[in-house]
């Protein structure tokens, strides 16, 4: 049931106190009311008021005004004995429909962004990082925080930070401050310094364990991140992997492999997790949805960014073609509301020259995509 607007309070129900002679005759009163449907029809209701039991005193003079308003004064206590048990029935569906706080949220909204190559101002020795100006770095942080906070996402999995400490600035920039946001993170022997990592709200989420699977044979990326969670509330357990697989950057063979092999890794982990468990799968896996990677070591798994790039969406543009590069790929335990959904503003996208409709890379040169799980 879905209420519009909120109840009135200016409603009372009952009649003052104090007692009036009953008529001699015990015949009921009857009521009728109509009521104007939206189409213009009318709909009439019937009450039928029994009167009350017949008191012992017999009418006199005194009371002759009384007997004579004694129906109009039944229709009226009838009237509002019938409003009283209409606002009892409203309020009771109101509570079924709204859950309250203790239950826990109803619905999460999870997503995952690409935000490229979100550095700091300090260059670190023994990695090939980007340093940034201090005011690159703001004017950065402030637009995917905007970006963040118009999503407004319970969880959203990053790809692309090099640190805790641009987690941290990002959260605290406006509008995101004012939100109970919690990161996990840890380091990974990427050359570049960039690690995946995970943003969520800590009064809709409690992290239970997390921790970071190195990619094989030592080679030298990003980790894939594993974090449960319990929804706050409830019962309902959550299990993040978060994945960035390797570009073509360092070589198209040797990247291929390895993200075939992340990818059996991350399958096999996922079909090890326990059963019940809800298991989500958030990253750029820089490979689309029809690829061979997602048809061979996520078969298991749901993919919702398929259907809308199968209508010709995507999170990246690459000559002049739409890529679904980054996915929300659950398990059969986890209930979403429709399939994921790319997250786009005007104000996100290039607005002229060669690259006009490109994601803006001074955000990202991705865009997020995001889907709502039910509970």
């Amino acid at each position: 049931m879905t209420v519009e607007t909120p109840l009135s309070n200016h409603l009372r129900t009952g009649l003052p106190s104090g007692r009036h002679p009953e008529r001699t005759q015990s015949t009921p009163a009857v009521l009728r009311l109509t009521h104007t449907q939206p189409n213009g029809s009318i709909a009439p209701f019937t009450f039928h008021v029994l009167p009350s039991p017949v008191t012992s005193f017999a009418p006199s003079k005194s009371f002759t005004l009384l007997c004579r308003l004694t129906p109009a004064a039944d229709k009226l206590r009838t009237v509002l004995q019938y409003a009283r048990t209409l606002l009892f029935v409203v309020v009771f569906l109101i509570g079924i429909a709204a859950p309250s706080a203790a239950q826990g949220p109803r619905s999460l909204t999870v997503a995952s962004y690409n935000v490229c190559n979100l550095f700091d101002t300090i260059n670190d020795p023994g990695i090939r990082d980007m340093v940034f100006d201090s005011t690159t770095y703001r004017a950065k942080t402030k637009a995917l925080a905007r970006v963040i906070g118009e999503l407004s996402p319970d969880l959203l999995a990053l790809c692309e930070v090099e640190n805790d400490d641009v987690l941290q600035s990002l959260a605290l920039t406006l509008p995101l401050d004012t939100l109970p946001l919690r990161s996990v993170h840890y380091d990974s022997p990427d050359s570049r310094g960039i690690d995946v990592a995970l943003l969520y709200r800590s009064d809709r989420l409690q992290p239970v364990e997390s921790e970071p699977l190195p990619a094989p044979d030592g080679y030298a990326t990003r980790d894939v991140l594993r974090a449960e969670f319990i929804v706050r509330g409830t019962e309902h357990r959550l299990v993040f992997y978060v994945l960035h697989l390797p570009s073509r950057r360092g070589g198209y063979s040797e990247a291929n492999r390895m993200r075939e092999l992340i990818a059996a890794q991350v399958g096999a982990r996922v079909a090890a997790e326990e059963p019940g468990k809800q298991v989500v799968v958030l990253g750029d896996l820089n490979a689309n949805p029809d690829s061979r990677l997602i048809r061979r070591h996520l078969a298991s798994l749901q993919c919702l960014t398929a259907a809308p790039f199968r209508q010709g969406q995507g999170s990246y543009a690459w000559r002049d073609t739409w890529q679904m590069y980054d996915h929300i790929l659950v398990n059969a335990a986890c209930t979403p509301i429709g399939a994921a959904r790319v997250f786009v503003r005007d104000w996100m996208l290039t607005r002229e020259g060669r690259f006009r409709g490109y994601p803006d890379r001074t955000i990202s040169d991705h865009l997020p995509v995001y889907v709502r799980l039910m509970f």
